[in-house]
């Protein structure tokens, strides 16, 4: 009889038997990413699964994350959920239980993983229906034009997509990291269904609004565009506000600031990034 045995980062094993949980729709783990790996790619049931979520706190060399997304596009080509969740268990313990600012480079090698690239989502082409696309990482997902139109035209049906949204910072994170606003039209282009979309918007290349009130392509059913702990580059205010007007039409969207519950940052600056957001939502209006 054969069997698959995998242990959480807890110890927990999880068996499955060839033969069990034929039908098997939905997977919820956490586990080292090895672990993860060694679940997936030896379950037939994978095959089957809609919906995963994967919390793979802590690294290890032996599996990297683009090899992981390989593994889950190819075992898992069904899925119209995917929850992704790459944070160093050892930082997360730490400010679960302190105050204190973490030092990185006592997090056991932590130190030495960069930001993630496209590869990651290379991996995932041949899940077709994807639905709903999270992934979270302790630094933000860069992005430029030509990832922009990758992604909408792989999974055409994305009604939420948040990736990298909520970095690290304890980390030096670099003006240049995540998404230009600018790419927004290209979203509602791409995505226009899309009802949740959070991005970790830099602050290096600056926006000009052009003045297109009504512009071809909109958001269609837009509710909330996650921000996380991106900043507004200092004059734009009323330019990101009114291209967000332009983009959702009548229905302008939430902007959501909320911090996870993970997060232990200066109030200071929490309180500035919420205001100059704030600010944008009052633009829209």
């Amino acid at each position: 009889m054969n069997s698959t045995v995998a242990r959480n980062r807890e110890g927990r094993e999880m068996e499955f038997r060839s033969e069990a949980f034929p039908k098997l729709r939905r997977l919820e783990w956490n586990s080292s990413l090895p672990r993860a790996f060694q679940l997936l790619q030896q379950s037939p049931q994978a095959q089957t699964l809609e919906s995963l979520y994967l919390d793979c706190s802590g690294y290890d060399t032996q599996v990297d994350v683009p090899t992981f997304t390989r593994l889950v596009g190819s075992s898992c080509p069904r899925l119209r959920e995917l929850s992704l969740f790459l944070f160093p268990d050892p930082w997360k313990q730490h400010t679960e239980n302190s105050d204190e600012p973490v030092d990185v480079d006592t997090l056991d090698g932590e130190a030495s993983h960069g930001p993630l690239d496209m590869d990651v989502l290379y991996g995932l082409a041949l899940c077709q229906n994807l639905v709903t696309l999270r992934i979270g990482h302790p630094f933000p997902l860069t992005l430029n034009e030509s990832d922009v139109h990758w992604i909408g035209t792989t999974w055409k049906k994305l009604e939420l997509l948040v990736l990298c949204v909520d970095p690290d910072l304890n980390r030096t994170i670099e003006p240049w990291m995540g998404t230009p606003i600018s790419t927004l039209p290209l979203f509602a282009k791409l995505l226009p269904n899309l009802n949740h979309l959070g991005l970790y918007f830099n602050e290096s290349s600056g926006m000009r609004f052009s003045g297109d009130l009504h512009p071809k392509h909109q958001f269609k059913n837009l509710g909330t565009l996650q921000v996380g702990f991106s900043t507004v580059r200092a004059g734009g205010i009323e330019d990101i506000g009114f291209l967000l007007a332009s983009l959702c039409g009548l229905s302008s969207p939430c902007i959501d600031t909320r911090q996870p519950v993970w997060h232990r940052g200066n109030p200071h600056w929490e309180d500035l990034c919420d205001e100059e957001w704030r600010h944008v939502a009052r633009v829209m209006d």
